[in-house]
C-alpha cells in the first residue's frame, strides 16, 4: 500500500474504471486516480484482408464460421468457458471452428480439457504465433470469456479489424462493448448465454 500512499504520488492511472474503482476501495484515493483507458495501435489492421491461413493449415470448411481469442492462455481468460461455448453451439448445429491464438502457463490444462470433452475437431490451439494480426483479420466472430480483465484490449484489436466481438461482463470489458451497440455481452462463465450471443450474429 505505502508505494500507492506515498507523499510523492500525485496521480495513479488506472486502464479503466473498474480497476480505479477496486483501488479506490482499498485505500483513501480518489482524489489521485485518474482512467486513462489503454489504446492499441490501429494502424496494424489497416488493409488486412483474410489471408486463408487458418483454414488453409487446420484444414477447415468454408461453409464454417471462424470464432477465435487472441491472448494469453492463463486463467483468468477462462478458456474452459471458451470451449463449453463452442460445444453449446455445435449442439444448436451451428457450423464453427473455434482458435484460441497463443500460449501460457494453461495451454497444456487446456488442451486436455478440449480433447476431454471431444472438442478436438472443432476446438484449435495455435501457441504463440508472429502473424496474429494476419489471423484475426481471417476471424468472423472475436469470443472473449474472460472471468476478471483489467480491461482486455484484445477485444480493442477485433474493433479495430472489425471484427463483431461477443464478451463478458468481466471487469472493465464493458467499457470497451456496449451491449447491442457495440458488440454483446454474456454474464461470467455462462457458455449457454455466451452461444446464444453469437448465434445471434450468424
Amino acid at each position: 500500500q505505502r508505494k500507492y500512499t506515498h507523499p510523492a504520488v500525485k496521480r495513479i492511472a488506472a486502464v479503466s474504471q473498474a480497476i480505479a474503482d477496486i483501488v479506490c476501495e482499498q485505500l483513501p484515493l480518489q482524489d489521485r486516480v485518474t482512467v486513462i483507458h489503454s489504446g492499441v495501435d490501429t494502424t496494424r489492421f489497416e488493409g488486412k484482408t483474410s489471408s486463408g491461413r487458418l483454414r488453409h493449415d487446420w484444414d477447415v470448411p468454408n461453409d464454417h464460421w471462424l470464432i477465435g481469442n487472441t491472448s494469453a492462455v492463463a486463467d483468468h481468460k477462462d478458456y474452459r468457458t471458451f470451449v463449453d461455448t463452442a460445444a453449446y453451439v455445435q449442439a444448436q448445429g451451428l457450423r464453427a471452428t473455434f482458435f484460441i491464438i497463443g500460449d501460457g502457463p494453461e495451454a497444456e490444462a487446456i488442451q486436455q480439457y478440449i480433447n476431454a470433452q471431444g472438442m478436438h475437431a472443432t476446438v484449435f490451439m495455435t501457441g504463440f504465433r508472429e502473424d496474429v494480426t494476419d489471423l484475426v483479420a481471417e476471424l468472423d466472430l472475436y469470443l472473449m470469456t474472460s472471468k476478471t480483465e483489467g480491461l482486455g484490449t484484445s477485444v480493442l484489436d477485433a474493433f479495430a479489424a472489425e471484427i463483431p466481438v461477443v464478451a463478458t461482463q468481466a471487469g472493465g470489458i464493458p467499457e470497451m462493448v456496449q451491449h447491442t451497440e457495440t458488440g454483446l455481452l454474456a454474464p461470467v462463465g455462462q457458455p449457454q448465454a455466451l452461444g446464444e450471443a453469437l448465434l445471434q450474429l450468424t
